[in-house]
């Protein structure tokens, strides 16, 4: 079995806003996983990523988001980090393609790294998980299984 990790592009946004777009740099496979991880402050530990989208329409999954709050001063607290994927199961996302990015209030830092997962031709992999009503995923699976 074998798993692979391509970067298809980093970028950062500063606009205030509730949302904002990604326009995707590099094309992905067919068959392969995209993975969004994105980190993103407002200086309160309220903030959350509620959905993304894109404009295949292919169906994304928002992991696990972490907030953090520990620091003693305002520098750093409100830093969050969520994980999205997608199995692409609609299309592969190419260069004229865009991911949107839902927040649940408006933020101005933004900043986003773009993966793709590549596996060997015998691994078949399902997307599934539970939502908590705002996005988030309490529980993402992926699960693997051999042809």
């Amino acid at each position: 079995m074998s798993i692979t990790a391509t970067s298809r592009g980093t970028g950062n946004d500063t606009t205030s806003a509730s949302s904002f777009n990604i326009s995707v740099p590099q094309n992905l496979t067919a068959g392969t996983m995209a993975v969004l991880v994105l980190g993103f402050s407002n200086n309160s530990s309220s903030v959350t990523l509620t959905s993304v989208t894109d404009s295949l329409g292919n169906s994304w999954l928002i992991g696990t988001q972490y907030k953090r709050t520990d620091i003693g001063n305002t520098f750093g607290n409100g830093t969050n980090l969520a994980i999205a994927y997608s199995l692409q199961r609609v299309g592969a996302l190419t260069t004229s393609d865009t991911i949107t990015c839902n927040f649940s209030t408006a933020i101005e830092n933004k900043a986003w790294a773009l993966k793709e997962i590549s596996y060997g031709h015998s691994i078949i992999l399902s997307q599934s998980g539970s939502t908590n009503g705002v996005g988030d995923v309490d529980t993402p699976t992926i699960t693997t299984s051999t042809v």
